[in-house]
């Protein structure tokens, strides 16, 4: 259906206000939802109701993810309730993987949620096509869910569904959590529906299922991840439900497999912190496993980005096929020493055997995975280079039958292999293939791993106003400490400036009130990267004289006013390490943290001053403006505003001061209340 003939006025059903009795079991394409909303398909089907991709008649590149009540749950009051607290849910909740709800139609027939459209697959369609996911892609994905969960227990919101059909990943590999109709609140009453089927689906609940009473709902959440990440992991289903049978012995059938397996591991091809940490969360012991998201997603940290698999590590019947291998190569070769002895064509027999074991060459063609397109690689099989490179495929000729090793590396200025003169920011590695004996091109594949993006530390000591850039990017210190994120391994050059320094500036542009210095640094792939420091302080600032009371506009001296909510939410468009939903779950600002907000949008009347704002976002806008106002400085007291201001302490640290000139340096790092407000410097 074209555009035009979308926003055509043809006969179309329209089911926003239609009585119940007219409501069709399933909505086809071309349907009209709210007189806003046209199907386009249908997406899935839940317990309650049905989800469509739909576009805006009237503008049809805006897309929806619509929501629909079944019609046979309208006049059930407790399915009507479970879909009234997931929408009560949703529409609070704002975090980058967290599925969006931006209105709800409650008094519409049939009630509807919508939705934010998440292009992409979700993780059960995902496994069911290809099979396991790289490990480094599961781990991300893992804190994703990680940080979704903790944003969501922070706020007392306990999903209880977490399960790959739940899990949507879109394009660009962000992952959104969906359906919360099984979700509670804190504190919040319990919808059971008819069948009792208030718990999630049963492969991912954990074994004390059964035990209603005893049932964290925040370790019931971290049980569900590790059972989806150990299935990320190994492309298996870790607790199948029969296709066929009566539902209650296919639940006591999983139950007691879940009962009966300690824990779950993915199995010595994953280094020993992850499958560790799998084990945490999937115990059947609720007081071994890993207790909050929080603790979880510091586990993750921990990981080593680029470990490799041995296959020395393998013991008993897992070991690698090439020590199978050898071992039936030796029994093969007593058996013909025994055969030649007894037979007297030994030499026939020898040639036998080495025929066997290989001889000959074949011509092979590498797909490369696990980089991008235009990452640096150089890969050697059996000490060849390719004799062509194109794209992601590199062809090799003439390369032994048999058993034989690819060494790489990924990184610029990276040989394979590098030895000991290999620059940091190299990953390298040995990958074992098998050439096949055969006519034609065999076509192999070869993931390989590409060094990752990782979290640079600047440290001046004493320095809370000024900045340091890097790759482009220009990070404010607080606390004497800048972080840049997302720095690629390699060789990079940081400038920092400290003091009184306009955004932006280089050198001689940054003026007297400004120190600067530059430093050449090396970010390693793999070793540990320690803090920068620079050894870096801000001018003196000039003394200012002090004035009780309002500061007459004859002294000359001039009072910065309180940062407004407008200015605030201008900074944050730059600054997404500050929007809500991220300075929450990193744990940099507490629950009322820009509280009344709708996302960028601040409240009215925008001229006003900025409060709900713990002191670090406050030292975190001023760093380029010259910082926050030192505890002494003017005004002392004040009439208008909040009554407490955000200040700096004598040693750049955290302090305020009260509208009646009390100052103190308890500062809590998290606190956001709407007592506070604070000014810049300039």
């Amino acid at each position: 259906m074209s555009a035009e003939d979308r926003g055509s006025k043809e006969t179309v059903p329209d089911y926003g206000s239609a009585p119940p009795q007219a409501l069709p079991p399933e909505f086809a394409p071309g349907t009209v939802i709210g007189n806003v909303w046209t199907v386009e398909k249908k997406l899935g089907k839940g317990g309650m109701g049905s989800v469509f991709r739909c576009h805006n008649k009237h503008a049809t590149r805006i897309l929806a993810a619509i929501k629909l009540l079944d019609p046979a749950f309208m006049f059930h009051p407790e399915a009507k309730a479970r879909f009234l607290r997931e929408a009560e849910i949703l529409y609070t909740v704002d975090h980058p993987n967290v599925v969006k709800v931006s209105n709800v139609h409650l008094d519409a027939r049939p009630p509807y949620l919508e939705m934010e459209f998440v292009d992409g697959l979700s993780l059960e369609d995902e496994l069911a096509r290809k099979g396991q996911v790289p490990t480094d892609i599961a781990v991300d994905r893992a804190k994703q869910l990680g940080r979704a969960l903790r944003y969501l227990h922070r706020k007392g919101i306990y999903h209880r569904d977490v399960k790959p059909q739940n899990i949507l990943t879109r394009v660009d590999g962000t992952l959104k959590l969906v359906d919360f109709g099984l979700a509670v609140e804190k504190g919040g009453d319990r919808i059971t529906h008819q069948d009792n089927s208030n718990f999630g689906t049963v492969s991912y609940c954990p074994p004390e299922w059964g035990q209603h009473g005893e049932l964290d709902p925040a370790v019931w959440d971290l049980y569900a991840l590790g059972v989806v990440l150990y299935e990320m992991l190994t492309g298996t289903v870790a607790f199948p439900v029969a296709v066929s049978g009566e539902p209650r012995v296919q639940m006591i059938q999983v139950m007691s497999d879940k009962q009966r397996i300690e824990a779950l591991d993915p199995g010595p091809r994953f280094q020993p912190g992850l499958r560790e940490i799998v084990r945490r969360l999937t115990h059947k012991d609720p007081s071994k496993r890993i207790p909050n998201a929080k603790e979880l997603l510091d586990e993750l940290d921990t990981l080593v980005p680029d470990w490799q698999f041995d296959p020395e590590d393998l013991i008993g019947p897992s070991r690698s096929s090439g020590g199978r291998g050898l071992l039936r190569t030796l029994g093969f070769l007593g058996m013909v020493i025994a055969l030649g002895l007894a037979t007297g064509v030994f030499i026939a027999a020898l040639l036998l055997l080495v025929l066997g074991m290989g001889g000959g060459t074949r011509d092979v063609e590498i797909l490369v995975a696990g980089v991008s397109i235009d990452e640096p690689v150089r890969v050697r099989i059996a000490d060849q280079p390719p004799s062509e490179v194109e794209g992601t495929r590199q062809r090799f000729l003439r390369l032994p039958v048999g058993q034989v090793s690819a060494v790489w590396s990924v990184g610029e200025g990276c040989d394979a292999p590098c030895g000991p003169d290999c620059p940091a920011w190299c990953v390298t590695g040995e990958t074992p293939l098998t050439i096949a004996r055969g006519d034609g091109v065999q076509i192999l594949g070869l993931e390989l791993r590409a060094p990752r993006a990782r979290k640079v530390r600047v440290v001046a000591e004493g320095v809370n106003s000024g900045f340091v850039r890097m790759d482009g990017k220009e990070v404010g210190f607080i606390d004497g400490v800048a972080t840049i994120a997302g720095v690629r391994p390699g060789p990079h050059a940081i400038f920092a400036a400290a003091g009184d320094c306009p955004p932006g500036c280089e050198g001689s542009t940054c003026g007297d009130g400004c120190a600067v210095t530059s430093r050449a640094v090396v970010v390693p792939a793999r070793e540990v990267f320690e803090p920068v420091v620079l050894d870096l302080q801000a001018p003196a600032e000039p003394e200012v004289p002090l004035h009780v009371g309002p500061v007459p506009t004859s002294a000359g001296v001039r009072v910065p006013r309180q940062v407004t909510r407008g200015q605030f939410a201008q900074w944050l468009a730059s600054h997404p390490e500050w929007q809500a939903d991220t300075a929450v779950a990193a744990g940099r600002a507490d629950g009322a943290y820009l509280k009344n907000w709708e996302g960028l949008e601040p409240p009215k009347p925008v001229g006003s001053a900025v409060t709900h704002i713990p002191w670090p976002a406050a030292a975190a806008f001023c760093a380029t403006r010259g910082g926050l106002v030192v505890a002494e400085a003017a005004p002392a007291t004040w009439t208008t505003g909040p009554p407490i201001e955000w200040r700096r302490g004598a040693s750049g640290g955290r302090a305020w001061r009260r509208m009646d000139g009390q100052i103190s340096t308890r500062v809590s790092p998290t606190e956001s209340n709407s007592s506070t407000s604070f000014r810049c410097a300039r």
